[in-house]
């Protein structure tokens, strides 16, 4: 299990790292354009299997996307963002999971992954949203970083952990 939690931060990480450089292409080319495309598409397949070996199961990728294209809905209102954990938990996840499209919706299995998300998102907003009392440029920027790599291992360990729980839940025992 903690091999997965490391894989997650790490791999979740480095595509957040690649996605920034990403978003630094330009778009004055056709050629500039194809690279956008190109790359847009690699960190979706990048993610997804980071999802899918989460799940259990590399081969799983291409049932991982859609669970990765609805990320961005996750925090544009507040019912979209409990739209898309719904869909999440119940649909996309599961699927990957069990690599064919398949609800799953148990009250033990809704119950634990709603605590699951709760458990994981609450703290790292808390600790994003903490603005701590520091005079001086060097604190200010040392506790930025340090507040915000604290919840994205916070973040990152706890999706390795619903993705484990989802795998374990979602496939058939035996």
């Amino acid at each position: 299990m903690w091999l997965k939690i490391l894989v997650q931060i790490a791999g979740q990480l480095l595509v957040a790292a690649l996605a920034y450089q990403w978003l630094s292409i330009g778009v004055g080319t056709t050629t500039q354009l194809a690279l956008n495309v190109i790359a847009a598409l690699a960190l979706i397949l990048a993610w997804a299997a980071l999802d899918a070996y989460g799940l259990g199961n590399w081969k799983h990728t291409l049932y991982a996307i859609p669970a990765v294209l609805i990320m961005g809905l996750l925090f544009w209102k507040l019912s979209a963002g409990i739209a898309v954990v719904l869909l999440l938990l119940v649909f996309l996840l599961p699927s990957a999971a069990r690599a064919r499209w398949s609800i799953h919706a148990t009250p033990r299995y809704l119950g634990m992954g709603v605590a699951l998300i709760a458990l994981t998102a609450l703290p790292a907003l808390a600790l994003i949203n903490w603005v701590p009392k520091y005079e001086g440029l060097g604190v200010e920027l040392t506790s930025f970083f340090l507040r915000w790599g604290l919840a994205a291992i916070i973040t990152f360990g706890g999706w390795a952990i619903l993705l484990d729980f989802v795998r374990k839940e979602s496939t058939p025992v035996g």
